[in-house]
């Protein structure tokens, strides 16, 4: 007999933790599976022949659908409930991981990452829970939870993959495959050496659904919901773009992500050349970035978002992207490799808790889905500009020239951030009572 779904008022996270921690380990299951197959997706393209521009088209083309669909997925979550949204989305998932495993060609794989970036299009809504929960002044700490999933995710993904896309496990899963139902079924579920950690992506994926439908509440009471017809995407652009100073932080965002996007597509193949490693080590140095995102997020940003606020931690943590992502093509060993995947590690653990809470902070109280799903969208166009840009810029100019292209975007970013500062914290601190960002900003 299944548990009665209770929704939560805002602020209840002040006295009760576990639909936070639910959706901490829903996403962290969810990042688990995530990060599995991201440092194995340029190398499992490349199995296929593909160019370095295909690989940076495959990775914008889970970020185009995550565009289409995040603000729909954000939209709906505010007019039937959060719960519904994430149980479909999750489902989509596990689907698409299991297409990848079993693909034996570039074209199968473009159609598996399609359908994976329309699942995975279910952050806003996963960042509306944290808003529902969450009081103005614990925002940027419940971001940061979110961001805490996200590097456990890449701390235990990529190493889980990197031990999993062997010659040796591909062996022994084909072997016992073929044991229990035949050759032919082994051969079409393990058809490369990268179809062990899609399959494993898999399983959590389903592991994660029965989870989310068993232990996760509902936040968003009924009298909260949007009534009437869903707004045109038009209308519903118009209406989240209106409040004011979100349109600089969203187009600040959009140039951030799209320099990461450019970073993303070059970093697994430049260690591959650089060091001649495989995706055991590529997946290990993954797993290190992850754990400097957790240190940030999981522990750090409360206090540090307390003492300083948004709007002094971000040009901080661009600043150390910057310079992380420029150094990077000078590197020559594995220490330096190290210290510049922290220093980058660290500063997106201070950006991206920081663009989360100013956008929910500036957004009203009944869009929250909406618009939370609109930054989430437009994050996604980045993500289809950067790799592309990436992919091209990595044929014609060599592996080093997409970290200097986007260290420079980055740091051209912080000057955007210094210059935004001041109105924003004046925006934030003069909210009328009842808005979501209404307490007092951090000076």
């Amino acid at each position: 007999m299944s548990r009665p779904r209770r929704a939560l008022r805002p602020g209840a996270l002040m006295r009760d933790r576990s639909p936070l921690s639910v959706v901490f380990l829903i996403v962290f299951i969810d990042l688990v599976g995530f990060g599995i197959v991201v440092p194995m997706l340029p190398l499992l393209a490349d199995e296929f022949d593909a160019s370095k521009s295909q690989i940076g088209l495959l990775a914008a083309s889970y970020s185009a659908m995550q565009f289409l669909f995040a603000p729909l997925w954000g939209r709906l979550s505010d007019r039937v409930g959060r719960r519904p949204i994430l149980l479909l989305s999750i489902t989509g998932g596990v689907v698409a991981m299991t297409v990848a495993a079993m693909t034996s060609s570039l074209a199968l794989l473009f159609g598996a990452r399609v359908l994976a970036g329309i699942a995975g299009a279910n952050i806003g809504t996963a960042q509306a829970v944290v808003a529902d929960i969450t009081t103005p002044e614990e925002r940027g700490k419940g971001m940061g939870v979110i961001g805490a999933a996200f590097g456990l995710g890449f701390i235990f993904g990529p190493a889980i993959g990197g031990v999993l896309g062997t010659e040796a496990v591909t062996a022994s899963l084909k072997a016992g495959i073929a044991g229990l139902a035949g050759p032919g079924v082994a051969a079409a579920m393990v058809p490369t050496t990268f179809a062990p950690p899609f399959l494993f992506a898999a399983l959590l994926g389903a592991i994660n659904l029965v989870l989310a439908y068993r232990v996760l509440p509902e936040t968003l009471p009924r009298e909260r919901r949007r009534r009437g017809a869903a707004s045109p995407r038009r209308a519903a652009l118009r209406d989240a773009l209106g409040a004011p100073g979100i349109r600089g932080v969203l187009a600040l965002n959009f140039a951030m992500v799209s320099a990461f996007g450019c970073f993303e597509v070059a970093f697994s193949l430049f260690m591959k050349g650089r060091f001649d490693w495989g995706p055991q080590r590529i997946g290990y140095v993954f797993a290190w970035i992850g754990v400097w995102v957790v240190l940030v997020q999981g522990g750090a940003i409360g206090p540090l978002m307390r003492r300083f606020g948004e709007t002094r931690l971000l040009p901080a943590g661009l600043l150390l992207v910057g310079v992380g992502f420029s150094l990077l093509p000078t590197v020559g060993g594995v220490p330096a490799l190290l210290a510049l995947s922290a220093t980058i590690a660290v500063g997106n653990g201070l950006n991206m808790p920081s663009v989360n809470s100013l956008v929910s902070r500036l957004s009203r109280q009944d869009q929250q889905g909406g618009v939370l799903g609109l930054h989430q969208s437009i994050g996604s166009l980045a993500r289809i500009v950067g790799p592309t840009a990436g992919g091209v810029i990595f044929d014609r100019l060599g592996v080093s020239a997409p970290f200097v292209a986007a260290g420079g975007l980055m740091l051209l970013c912080m000057g955007a951030a210094l210059a935004m500062r001041s109105s924003l914290h004046g925006r934030l601190a003069t909210m009328p009572p009842g808005h979501p960002g209404a307490e007092s900003a951090v000076a």
